[in-house]
């Protein structure tokens, strides 16, 4: 063949493989519509979903031509590889390996990010790195038990043979260029010209990237337009730019802020010109019955405690266990929202007022205490404080790291199965109940000694891949028609995940009921709430948006401590505000950082819920941040739908005040940095 020929047959054969990969990825949108689209919703968007797929071709092409981008390479370089006497076949070959190898990369990432958009509701995002950081043994061991490892690697394997095949037919055939030397070059010349264009996969002043995704104000739509590779590179990309930013300044930039007194003022309200750390203090009032009487407090933070599973509770299948008759000695939050979609984001925010997405417990700063701490004003006030958790106390170094803030003692698995005997545990470590035994055992060891006690609390066993201890007998867990037709993973599972919810609410009612029944039950005040919620059993349209990511905030309080309580439990909140609840109810004159309301006292009507720092939800709506904003309105049982455009101000004015409240927080936590 003549020189010009081999080069036309490969290019030829690159433009199979990129209608090959084309396809591919066409699958793997079209399985995500299915599986977890819903479709009532989107025969209302025909036009956008019509969008999402030409936007998600352009994105498939872009991606495709990047994979390609070695072969076309080889074949530009042949001439070298000619003079080096490397044979045709011998090339040929090589190109069909690296397009193999790469198409099957494409297509593991791919179910990857499947499985992960049926955890996440999402395809990969910055979450995907965070999992890097995590206890790697026990989330190997989950992925092992609650995915089909063996049947993926089977397939995965046959698609690799047919892969290879289906590109070793693509190169079998010859082509001949019968043009003349002019042809020759127009050709040559379009095609890398269309090759480049693809790589950019825009003609205008910007090339295609994460912006494009904003087809539509229905968020399934703007996720169908992604794939798993471009969302990859996004997620890297925004990984390294939301590392943990010691800049002040880089960091108010970020929110529209030149400096931190301004972002306060819009926080809180405020218009003066005092420091930006000074305003953010603030005190509860003093009391002499609080500082005669001062209660115990115990907040647990609990693995995976979602709203919407108290609304699947019933006679049959009981998620609820021995806190459900507990609950009517409670006051119950339903419209509230935890920090983040991990357990180490929530914590942080609860610990010590981390409202960044970088986790500052593997940093340099693992060493420093922050006096945002929320163990601080207890601390200071002669209780001795604990923080305690079934998890071992290496995971995410909290062990170190939560020493240094203001606990008295810090405890994890290794510490409460050396006190018990025959403690069970699984891989994430010891279950609830001994955690529970332990968290009384202080309380009454530290009340002997003639001292209250803040302890708090982390539980683990809520967790997949959903053991539980050997001596647990589970209340009825039977799935009717309606929840078995919902569900987009498997009945077993689906058992395995209510089981565990039930185990882990069942001891928490046990812990109160045990407490409130003792003679501790008069002063002592239990706070429990979630760190997240789990959404992997189910599909979430947007209407349901608010149900997808909801948490319950449920309070014991003695009836002593009820004093000049206002109590709206439709008020709306987040983890922002639990600490600043629980300092105005159980201490006296003691100084806090004012991170949001009292959920005790719904005079004021300021308050909102944040999660993830993008989803913001107050009584008139909710909006959504982005590079474009997205507004709802609420319908009945907390649904959503699409705002009218006479609350939008409103909604703006709320969406301002939570980018201050970010600005806010987050100058506060690099304040404390600084300091030396």
């Amino acid at each position: 063949m003549k020189k010009f020929d081999i080069f036309y047959t490969r290019t030829l054969n690159l433009l199979k493989l990129y209608g090959l990969g084309i396809l591919i990825l066409l699958i793997f949108r079209l399985i995500t519509l299915f599986t977890f689209g819903s479709l009532g919703e989107l025969i209302n968007y025909k036009s956008e979903l019509a969008s999402s797929f030409i936007i998600g071709f352009r994105i498939d092409t872009m991606v495709m031509m990047y994979g390609l981008a070695l072969p076309l390479l080889i074949i530009l370089l042949t001439p070298i590889f000619e003079l080096l006497k490397i044979k045709t076949k011998n090339i040929d070959r090589v190109i069909r390996i690296i397009s193999t190898i790469i198409f099957s990369l494409f297509i593991f990432l791919s179910i990857a990010d499947f499985y992960f958009f049926q955890q996440y509701k999402s395809h990969f995002n910055i979450l995907v790195f965070a999992l890097i950081n995590d206890d790697t043994t026990a989330i190997l061991k989950s992925v092992w038990i609650d995915y089909p490892i063996i049947l993926i690697t089977i397939l995965l394997s046959i698609t690799v043979t047919l892969l290879w095949k289906s590109i070793t037919y693509f190169f079998k055939k010859d082509y001949v260029f019968l043009k003349s030397g002019f042809s020759k070059s127009i050709y040559t010349t379009a095609f890398i010209l269309l090759f480049a264009l693809g790589i950019r996969g825009s003609v205008g002043l910007f090339p295609l990237g994460e912006k494009d995704l904003f087809i539509s104000d229905n968020i399934f739509i703007n996720n169908l337009a992604d794939n798993a590779i471009f969302s990859l590179k996004t997620a890297a990309k925004n990984k390294k730019t939301n590392y943990f930013n010691d800049n002040i300044s880089t960091s108010l930039k970020r929110y529209g802020y030149t400096d931190a007194s301004t972002a306060v003022n819009d926080y809180l309200g405020t218009d003066n010109n005092l420091p930006a750390n000074v305003k953010l203090m603030t005190t509860t009032r003093k009391n002499e019955f609080l500082e005669n009487n001062k209660p115990n407090v115990v907040f647990v933070l609990m693995e995976s405690l979602g709203s919407f599973y108290f609304d699947l509770h019933s006679e049959d299948l009981n998620l609820l266990g021995s806190l459900e008759s507990e609950l009517k000695n409670m006051i119950m939050f339903r419209n509230f929202l935890p920090k983040g979609p991990r357990t180490i984001h929530s914590l942080e925010g609860l610990v010590f007022n981390n409202m960044q997405n970088a986790p500052i417990s593997q940093t340099e700063y693992y060493v420093k205490s922050f006096s945002s701490a929320n163990a601080k004003p207890f601390f200071d006030k002669g209780y001795h404080t604990l923080f305690a958790s079934g998890a071992k106390l290496g995971w995410r170094n909290i062990g170190q790291f939560y020493s240094n803030q203001y606990f008295n003692h810090v405890s994890g698995n290794t510490a409460i199965s050396k006190q018990y005997k025959n403690v069970e545990s699984d891989q994430w470590g010891v279950y609830d109940e001994y955690l529970y035994q332990y968290l009384f055992d202080e309380l009454e060891k530290t009340n002997h000694n003639k001292k209250p006690i803040f302890a708090f609390g982390l539980t683990t066993t809520n967790h997949s891949p959903y053991d539980l201890p050997s001596k647990y007998k589970p209340y009825s867990l039977k799935l009717n028609d309606s929840i078995k037709g919902k569900l987009i993973r498997s009945q077993k599972l689906a058992l395995g995940n209510f089981g565990a919810n039930q185990y882990a609410n069942d001891q928490l009612g046990k812990f109160i009921q045990r407490v409130r029944q003792s003679k501790y039950g008069e002063n002592t005040i239990i706070i429990a709430t979630g760190d997240h919620t789990n959404t992997e059993l189910f599909n979430f349209s947007d209407a349901e948006l608010f149900h997808q990511y909801s948490v319950p905030l449920l309070m014991y309080i003695p009836e002593k401590y009820k004093q000049n309580l206002n109590i709206n439990n439709k008020t709306f909140g987040s983890h922002k505000d639990i600490f600043p609840t629980i300092f105005n109810l159980a201490l006296s004159d003691a100084q806090y950082l004012n991170t949001g309301n009292n959920m005790l006292d719904s005079v004021n009507d300021s308050n909102f819920g944040i999660t993830m720092s993008k989803y913001i939800f107050n009584k008139d709506g909710a909006v959504i941040l982005g590079r474009n904003k997205l507004y709802y309105n609420w319908t009945d049982n907390n649904n959503l739908k699409k705002a009218d455009t006479k609350t939008i101000p409103s909604l703006n004015k709320l969406a301002k005040k939570a980018n201050a409240f970010e600005a806010s927080m987050r100058y506060n936590i690099l304040n404390e940095i600084k300091k030396k």
